[in-house]
């Protein structure tokens, strides 16, 4: 796993606006997913974008946040960069944000199953996965 520090933040929001994390080239470390895990005291919105060339969006996937419910997203990386977003759509000031994203690798041995649900990763209830990507050992 690698942590992707400039793509975390603990700075809560006010109404209305975002947190843009920076373009990362997160093909330089052969990692095949992108995880993070997001939660705040209010409703928002959480965006993990791609783009080909670190400046413009070529694909974003968006998950609604329930406040005070941690979400969780594993995304295939599929494209060169890659940032976070979290919107704060609310009506009211957040009084903490909490976003942490990393990239990994989810391996699966031959006649291995893995299953992306209660409990399978981190001990958390739920996850939501957008085109994971696996690699299978020979």
């Amino acid at each position: 796993m690698f942590p992707l520090n400039q793509n975390s933040t603990s700075i809560a929001l006010t109404n209305g606006n975002t947190f843009t994390g920076d373009w990362y080239d997160v093909t330089k470390y052969n990692y095949s997913n992108l995880v993070c895990v997001a939660v705040t005291d209010q409703d928002g919105v959480l965006y993990i974008d791609f783009s080909t060339d670190g400046s413009n969006v070529d694909e974003s996937h968006s998950y609604t946040v329930v406040g005070s419910v941690p979400e969780k997203a594993i995304v295939a990386i599929s494209a060169r960069y890659a940032r976070i977003r979290f919107l704060n759509n609310s009506g009211y000031d957040q009084t903490y944000l909490r976003i942490q994203s990393s990239l990994i690798d989810i391996t699966i041995q031959p006649g291995e199953t893995i299953t992306i649900a209660a409990r399978s990763l981190t001990g958390a209830s739920s996850y939501v996965v957008a085109g994971l990507n696996t690699r299978e050992d020979q």
